[in-house]
């Protein structure tokens, strides 16, 4: 397996792989918005030279994976929001077919310019989407491809990163505190979700969780 930043050629791969995800986890903004936006959202941020992913390439050369972060939220809060009409337009065929998510956009929208409720971090870094292909049941490689973004961030001189998990994800959760993660507080969204709000502190952390893989 190989473990690398994504390019600008891989917005495909991504997108299809972030698409799928809606097939299991059929909650929240992103689980109703269909490829257009996704492709129009990845694109943007694919040139945001804050804004990271890392992609599992198998021998073959498909993408299985990858994991997203920023190392600068409010640089990219202003990067979408340069792109707001963009992103808008983009959201229509989604609208089309699903109006109620109007709702769900605006207050999207309201968090990006920071006046909605805190239910993602605000300032610094953050992580975003962790994603795995249900084509492939390397666990392992997953969980490797996690690790390798967070020691990217950590080489770059970030000493903490930020990020949200839903706590109905019980599998999620309990891997980011194995892995080190701090709980920091827990919220309630609009939609009665409640939301575990956690870091990862580079300067303290500690996992148990053990990465290997099984030699053939």
């Amino acid at each position: 397996m190989n473990y690398r930043l994504a390019k600008l050629k891989d917005l495909n791969s991504i997108v299809n792989l972030h698409y799928a995800v809606r097939k299991n986890y059929t909650v929240g903004i992103f689980a109703s918005l269909d490829r257009v936006f996704l492709k129009k959202y990845y694109r943007i941020l694919l040139q945001n030279v804050n804004f990271i992913i890392v992609c599992a390439q198998n021998d073959n050369g498909k993408l299985l994976g990858f994991c997203s972060s920023t190392i600068d939220i409010e640089d990219q809060m202003r990067t979408l929001n340069k792109n707001k009409v963009s992103l808008g337009l983009s959201a229509i065929p989604s609208i089309l077919k699903k109006p109620s998510i109007i709702l769900s956009l605006i207050s999207r929208f309201k968090s990006i310019n920071n006046k909605g409720d805190q239910f993602i971090s605000k300032s610094g870094a953050r992580l975003e989407y962790w994603v795995w292909s249900k084509d492939s049941d390397d666990s392992v490689s997953s969980l490797i491809m996690h690790e390798v973004l967070l020691n990217i961030v950590k080489s770059l001189g970030i000493s903490e990163i930020n990020f949200e998990v839903d706590t109905s994800n019980k599998n999620v959760l309990k891997f980011h505190k194995i892995n080190g993660a701090i709980e920091l507080k827990r919220i309630f969204l609009e939609d009665d979700r409640e939301r575990s709000l956690l870091k990862y502190s580079f300067m303290t952390r500690k996992t148990r969780v053990k990465l290997y893989k099984k030699n053939n």
